[in-house]
């Protein structure tokens, strides 16, 4: 029971949205990707701030930097941000999600 709960879980901070990752899945491998050291999820083109990762590991695919997912093998890390509350992510495998805004010409990603 307790892990069906956490598979409806989802976090969210500005343009950044975290949900758990099911590595059981063969459609989702991570070999091709590779580690990001510094934590930084993604800085914002309007106001030099950036969502960044008290811990975990982040792995990015070097094909497309916005894939990108989190391997978090602490009790609870914080993603902060200077425009937004802390999120505390519990342990576990997590999809970030760049979200992206739509219009009738062209779609691009949510600008912070």
């Amino acid at each position: 029971m307790e892990n069906s709960k956490r598979k409806m879980c989802c976090f969210r901070q500005g343009e950044i949205i975290i949900v758990p990752r099911d590595l059981t899945n063969k459609n989702s491998r991570t070999t091709n990707y590779i580690k990001k050291g510094d934590g930084i999820i993604r800085e914002g083109e309007a106001s030099g701030h950036f969502h960044k990762l008290s811990g975990g590991t982040l792995y990015v695919n070097p094909r497309d930097e916005n894939d990108m997912w989190l391997d978090n093998q602490l009790e609870t890390i914080e993603l902060t941000h200077d425009e937004h509350a802390p999120i505390k992510i519990p342990k576990g495998a997590w999809k970030v999600i760049i979200q992206r805004e739509y219009s009738d010409e062209m779609n691009t990603y949510v600008r912070d």
